[in-house]
Formats: structure tokens, sequence, C-alpha cells
């Protein structure tokens, strides 16, 4: 809710959900990652993902969108 709030405010723009990445290593597709929501902060592209426990999973994908994609993910 808060996001949404932020954008009628125009603090951010182009808000998303469920936005899919794939993450391909040297062209073999290893797995897709899915943000919880994407925006555009200041001309910035911002990934964001809510987070209650940091899975296993979770840390290789952050770690896969960084190699592949140059996006550090935002938890909050």
């Amino acid at each position: 809710m808060d996001l949404r709030l932020m954008e009628k405010a125009k603090d951010i723009q182009d808000l998303k959900r469920q936005v899919r990445y794939s993450l391909d290593v040297n062209g073999v597709h290893i797995c897709f990652y899915v943000a919880d929501f994407t925006y555009l902060e200041r001309g910035a592209l911002v990934v964001n993902d809510s987070k209650g426990y940091r899975t296993k999973d979770f840390i290789l994908k952050s770690k896969l969108m960084l190699a592949c994609h140059q996006i550090k993910i935002l938890e909050s």
C-alpha cells in the first residue's frame, strides 16, 4: 500500500507487481526470479522484494540477478 501512495504522490513511477526475470548463465537457462515489485525512483529501476525470511533460494537468485542483470534487489 505504501508504494501505491508513493506512486500517487509522484515519488515513484511505473509501479509493477510480480515482474519475471530470466536468469541465464553462458546461454543456459538456470531459473526465473519473480520480483514482488518494480518501479522507477528518480529515473532508476528499483527491484523490491518483501521478505520476512531470507531463504537459500532467494540468496542464490539475488546473486544471479546481480550477475546476470546488474540489479541489486532491495529487501523490505
